[in-house]
């Protein structure tokens, strides 16, 4: 199950394990469209997930985009410090981004 992208749960009773189960957040249509772009641009695109590391990886792959890093198992003190770190390396200069209205 972790490796389709599925989070594991595990049901128990009094230490004696019932059932397993998992869960899978959807992905929305347009977000391999997305990620695609951002890679093709250039844009460094990274997932902090608090999921397992192995379910993570399944939703990459189910988004079929190379060159994302992904990273599982974050604390959310953890995804703060990384988002904090890489905002203090990102750089432009003028003319590296285009806006449209």
């Amino acid at each position: 199950m972790l490796d389709a992208g599925k989070s594991v749960f595990a049901i128990t009773v009094d230490r004696v394990f019932l059932a397993a189960f998992g869960l899978e957040d959807d992905i929305r249509p347009e977000s391999t469209e997305v990620v695609s772009s951002l890679v093709a641009r250039g844009i460094s695109v990274s997932m902090l997930s608090g999921d397992h590391q192995k379910a993570v990886d399944g939703v990459c792959r189910q988004l079929g985009v190379k060159g994302v890093q992904a990273r599982g198992n974050c604390l959310p003190e953890d995804k703060r410090d990384i988002v904090r770190i890489t905002s203090w390396s990102a750089s432009c200069a003028p003319g590296d981004v285009r806006v449209r209205a």
